[in-house]
């Protein structure tokens, strides 16, 4: 753990001195919070646009559903699973298979 530690410890360093504009930044494990950081004139509970980033952890999320067998038929359109939203995503379709590597 003392490894872990000292990485995340690093990486509060590297977030403090970058000039990329990293706001915010948590390392979620095992459901609990081990690390978190917000830049300067940044709060935990700010809210902060996420722009694109939903999709690619959306993405990660069916990957991972797959795998697992939570989800078995990712061939019908993403509205199915999320009725509320249907009129946003009634074109949405999974093309990944559990075959896939992740």
């Amino acid at each position: 753990m003392k490894k872990n530690h000292a990485s995340l410890v690093t990486l509060g360093d590297k977030l403090a001195q970058s000039a990329d504009g990293i706001r915010a930044f948590v390392v979620v494990r095992d459901g609990r919070i081990v690390f978190e950081y917000c830049r300067h004139d940044v709060r935990p509970s700010d809210l902060q646009q996420i722009n694109s980033v939903t999709k690619s952890v959306v993405g990660m999320l069916v990957g991972i559903a797959l795998r697992v067998g939570a989800l078995r038929d990712c061939g019908r359109p993403s509205a199915i699973f999320c009725p509320k939203h249907a009129c946003e995503a009634s074109t949405s379709v999974c093309t990944a298979s559990p075959s896939s590597s992740y």
